[in-house]
């Protein structure tokens, strides 16, 4: 988990820091403290884009949660410190860095220190909307252990809603590109897929359906 440490020391800051802006969707996350990640938890956050700013001392990040049935989405400044690490305001004080960056993920890590003092450690993994295969959960497993979170305390995010879609026997659905995947279940139950975000709709509705993305 030292590709990103290494790309940096290979090709400078700027470099490194490039390869974070763009469009991503939250794959996996962790947390000593799970109670913070589970549905409708307050650290659930589920990540749309990164953008970078001033050489990438102020980061960007747009994200949904999601409480009481409802999604709201938010955008959080942060501004990288003098060790390196990010800084911002959400759910208390959060302080993150990524550790490990490629084409298709992203892996930060972020302590969160809440209103009430309670500190958790969290692992956030972002991608492109496909879930994680065999070898990198392997290596996510590997590296919570290493910032001692429990491997039970892993969730995959984006696995766990294409796995709850199945699982609702669903019958028929309509994709929106404005709002998302809006979907009609066995007996006649329907809903908005959560937080739904266009590239998730998108990307579920090709799973669904099979196809190629254009």
């Amino acid at each position: 988990m030292v590709k990103f440490l290494l790309l940096a020391l290979a090709f400078g800051l700027a470099h490194a820091y490039a390869e974070l802006g763009g469009k991503w969707l939250t794959t996996a996350i962790a947390a000593d403290n799970v109670d913070k990640i589970e549905k409708e938890g307050p650290l659930r956050l589920y990540v749309r884009e990164i953008t970078c700013s001033e050489a990438c001392s102020q980061m960007g990040v747009t994200f949904y949660v999601n409480a009481n049935g409802q999604c709201s989405a938010t955008k959080v400044i942060a501004y990288r410190q003098e060790d390196g690490k990010y800084r911002t305001q959400f759910e208390g004080d959060n302080r993150f860095e990524p550790v490990h960056a490629t084409p298709e993920n992203i892996v930060f890590t972020s302590k969160n220190v809440d209103r009430a003092g309670q500190t958790t450690n969290l692992i956030f993994v972002v991608g492109k909307g496909k879930p994680l295969n065999p070898e990198q959960y392997e290596k996510l497993e590997e590296f919570a252990k290493e910032q001692n979170i429990p491997k039970e305390n892993i969730r995959e995010v984006l696995a766990t809603a294409i796995r709850e879609i199945k699982l609702n026997l669903l019958r028929d659905f309509v994709y929106d590109a404005g709002k998302g995947l809006y979907l009609i279940l066995v007996g006649g139950s329907e809903k908005w897929f959560s937080c739904d975000q266009n590239q998730w709709g998108k990307w579920l509705h090709l799973a669904l359906v099979g196809g190629s993305e254009n």
